[in-house]
């Protein structure tokens, strides 16, 4: 498979045995830091060699987060990716540390991942613990605008692109022999075209092989193609920001339940699997809705998030049945696209999510 170069990639060195974290600015022929102050720092990568001499790159750097203590670096990687059209460079170490295996496995958490619109946001997930504390994680409303502009600026996108292959494919059939071949031969299929890349392709490549009679169409496509890159890159950094927004919202969640819980009870992974199992979900069987909500929580993140701070203690439990048997009476009631429930054993009306964190308590 021939894959593209889009302006991407990165660099690695891999530090034989692992350098300690508390010796990261000692200096060495691979990678190392040097003028910490605070958060910030200049890191050394070496890039090549002259001769047997080291050549370094300098990359000045803020911390995500600081080294653990005890922990080593294996390897260091200086990436660029790109945010729309401008490059972004960033530093990665990948660390080893030791699992803390001395924890409190009588201490239980159960989160459930399920999405809800509710008036104060998009509730995520529930969850509930041993010592009987619950709570929710839950999308504020404000950061759900940020998600409805992004469907919005695609939206745009998409009916402005539409609309202009729709005008530059008449033209072209209009004008037949009169344009070159050249166009001719790139446009052949231009109807069934579905990126704005290969249009914006079309116009640069248009710029430099300009023709009589082509000004009214060619600055219609041009307007198109600067109005486009402005909403591409908007879309580009919107989205960049609510997902790491969204990462740090569950990472902090996960530290916090790691701290006061050893033992974590969660819904299973795959996705797909879990999402069709997280009924009932009260959109008004608006599949366009349910399919956004889905993809705003995104759940799979949250469960990430929970085992990597309980490597050794994160339980997957059985989802079969999980909302409709009752936590009571353990009746299991028909499957019914309803947010509550009455229980035809025992006669209590349940909320489908509440009973199900109770269920996964119990199971695990």
């Amino acid at each position: 498979k021939f894959y593209r170069w889009v302006n991407e990639g990165q660099l690695a060195v891999q530090l034989q045995g692992g350098l300690d974290c508390a010796d990261v600015t000692t200096v060495n022929t691979l990678c190392y830091l040097s003028d910490i102050d605070g958060k910030r720092a200049t890191v050394r990568f070496r890039i090549g060699s002259e001769g047997r001499q080291p050549i370094f790159a300098q990359i000045p750097i803020v911390f995500h987060r600081p080294f653990p203590e005890g922990a080593s670096i294996k390897w260091a990687y200086l990436e660029r990716r790109m945010l729309a059209d401008k490059p972004k460079w960033s530093v990665r170490f990948s660390i080893d540390m030791e699992v803390d295996t001395d924890r409190d496995t009588t201490s239980w958490i159960a989160v459930h991942t399920g999405w809800h619109s509710e008036p104060s946001g998009l509730r995520v997930a529930m969850w509930r613990g041993r010592d009987g504390d619950s709570g929710v994680i839950r999308l504020p409303t404000d950061w759900l605008h940020d998600y409805t502009n992004l469907d919005e600026v695609q939206s745009k996108r998409d009916e402005d692109f539409n609309n202009v292959i729709g005008r530059l494919k008449a033209w072209i059939k209009d004008h037949g022999e009169d344009i070159p071949e050249w166009l001719r031969e790139k446009a052949k299929s231009i109807g069934k075209w579905k990126s704005q890349a290969r249009l914006a392709g079309l116009v640069w490549q248009w710029k430099e092989s300009r023709f009589e009679n082509d000004n009214w169409i060619f600055d219609l496509v041009e307007e198109w193609r600067k109005r486009d890159k402005k909403r591409w890159q908007h879309s580009r950094r919107l989205s960049v920001r609510v997902s790491r927004r969204r990462k740090d919202l569950y990472r902090k969640f996960a530290k916090r339940m790691s701290d006061r819980y050893g033992v974590v009870f969660i819904c299973p992974l795959p996705v797909k699997e879990l999402a069709g199992r997280t009924d009932p979900e009260d959109c008004e069987h608006d599949a366009t809705q349910a399919h956004r909500n889905a993809s705003h929580a995104a759940t799979y993140l949250l469960n990430q998030c929970l085992r990597e701070k309980f490597p050794l203690h994160a339980i997957d439990i059985d989802l079969e049945n999980l909302t409709r048997e009752c936590s009571r009476c353990g009746h299991v009631n028909d499957a019914a696209k309803r947010r509550s429930i009455q229980c035809r054993g025992c006669g209590w009306t349940y909320d489908v999510d509440e009973n199900a964190v109770a269920n996964m308590l119990a199971r695990g």
